[in-house]
């Protein structure tokens, strides 16, 4: 594996999740708002649990190809 595709995996990863916990922020501050805004809020919480999920799935990914490619290299040997 690539040290630019190990570090733009790194980075893409690091975005999704502080992207989804923006969103999920975001939407603790809608549901407390005077009038709270339920619509909004539950709207923003799965957009930012999907990112969550979305970031946690790729760095699981980037783990086992990695673990994948070691154990082939070290087989190989």
């Amino acid at each position: 594996m690539s040290i630019a595709k190990t570090g733009s995996t790194i980075v893409f990863t690091t975005l999704l999740v502080g992207a989804g916990i923006y969103f999920l922020y975001n939407a603790l501050r809608l549901i407390v708002a005077n009038p709270p805004q339920v619509a909004a809020s539950l709207l923003a919480t799965v957009i930012g649990l999907s990112l969550v999920s979305a970031g946690v799935t790729l760095l699981r990914t980037w783990l086992v190809t990695r673990a994948v490619e070691a154990e082939s290299e070290k087989g190989s040997s």
